[in-house]
């Protein structure tokens, strides 16, 4: 369930444009974006004053990237948001690190002291008891140093995780083995949703950390970005089998 707050209002546009004159809406400050609406994952508008979607989470990739505004795209295809992902280790990573399979975040060395060292499994596994993190778990354990997109949206192979696993041609089914596949093994990737890049994490002052890392830990992936944003108040639990 998502409660709606008034800042949920103002963005959406409505309220803005009803109480701004056209002289203001047309002298927008450089690099500032004008009044405009939140939207879903599907591209619908978010209207919290006529309760239009309401209960859903708001998506930033549909919103921050609506044709015309933030090429979301090519912005993530940054290092910031693939932390590593698709790219060949360092040779001093290979000598040193070797159960590293990128230079970045994503495969690479981890942030647990020894010798509790966290590793990403590879894409093809053999058995089980080989694996450690897979892409799933690698958000709920890492995902407060990511801001979303690339490798927190997009698999191993350029398949968005909750359209792919959806897809009955992938073969994988929601929290099954999977074939040990190291971005589906056991995922709730239809549930929980993916981790779309952030923009406000870096362009909203006074964002909120604390409240996007509960979301993650809770495995509330589609709904970090609405918490973190204060944009509403967002209770249920994937992890506890509750459906936000």
């Amino acid at each position: 369930l998502i409660c709606a707050f008034v800042l949920a209002v103002v963005i959406s546009g409505n309220v803005v444009a009803q109480r701004a004159s056209a002289s203001t809406l047309t002298k927008v400050p450089s690099g500032v974006c004008p009044p405009y609406q939140l939207k879903d994952e599907q591209g619908n508008v978010i209207n919290p004053v006529s309760g239009t979607n309401a209960g859903v989470p708001y998506s930033p990739k549909q919103t921050c990237g609506a044709a015309g505004c933030h090429n979301y795209d090519k912005i993530t295809e940054g290092f910031h948001f693939t932390q590593g992902a698709g790219e060949k280790v360092t040779a001093n990573q290979k000598s040193r690190i070797l159960w590293a399979t990128t230079p970045g975040n994503f495969g690479g060395n981890w942030c647990s002291p020894a010798p509790l060292y966290r590793y990403l499994s590879p894409k093809k596994n053999d058995s089980p008891a080989t694996m450690d993190m897979t892409a799933y778990t690698f958000i709920s354990a890492c995902g407060s140093c990511h801001p979303g997109g690339g490798s927190a949206e997009y698999d191993r192979e350029g398949h968005r995780y909750d359209k792919w696993i959806s897809d009955t041609s992938s073969g994988f089914a929601e929290g099954a083995d999977n074939r040990l596949d190291g971005d589906y093994y056991q995922a709730k990737w239809k549930r929980s949703g993916v981790l779309e890049a952030d923009c406000l994490i870096c362009h909203l002052p006074g964002y909120n950390y604390t409240a996007r890392n509960k979301q993650i830990a809770n495995l509330n992936y589609r709904w970090a970005a609405t918490a973190g944003s204060n944009l509403a108040t967002v209770t249920g639990s994937i992890k506890d089998g509750n459906e936000p």
